[in-house]
């Protein structure tokens, strides 16, 4: 999220492949607490950044 905010601050936008990959990872992010904490789960997520 750092280079996304020095990317925007320098360029004024965000780039495509940065986003991408930043939300790729909140996604996961999710997917982490939802099996941690809400389906209540031994099976950790796969790793990957689609949806």
């Amino acid at each position: 999220m750092i280079i996304a905010w020095f990317a925007i601050l320098f360029t004024g936008r965000y780039p495509r492949g940065l986003f991408d990959f930043v939300l790729g990872v909140l996604r996961w992010g999710n997917r982490v607490v939802a099996y941690a904490f809400v389906l209540v789960t031994d099976q950790y997520p796969p790793f990957r950044l689609g949806a």
